[in-house]
């Protein structure tokens, strides 16, 4: 009932069909469906990376959090656990936008 509905505009269910699968290979239409599916892989790489990094940060972090409160020195665990935690962030991030940059740049010249 979907299909005739959508095809009145149309001589016949089949003009509709047709038409229909001539739209899915216009090339804006594979265009947008190349973009979708990049974004997607990028969003896949990442998205655990980012997760893990983000609780090892915060382990240190709390680390340090809980030496300081304790009255602890703080510098060793700042320079051996949290500094290399950071840098590593810092790493992944820069690595993000270089990739998110290219897929972008690859999706606009399209």
């Amino acid at each position: 009932m979907e299909i005739k509905n959508r095809a009145i505009k149309f001589q016949s269910i089949t003009q509709y069909i047709l038409n229909a699968v001539q739209s899915f290979y216009d090339c804006t239409i594979q265009e947008r469906l190349e973009a979708k599916k990049a974004l997607a892989e990028y969003y896949r790489k990442y998205e655990s990376h980012l997760a893990h990094i983000g609780g090892n940060l915060n382990q240190a972090m709390r680390q340090v959090n809980e030496a300081a409160i304790a009255g602890h020195p703080t510098q060793a665990l700042i320079l051996n656990n949290l500094i290399p935690k950071i840098m590593e962030c810092r790493n992944v991030c820069i690595e993000l936008r270089k990739e998110l940059f290219e897929v972008t740049k690859n999706i606009v010249r399209k």
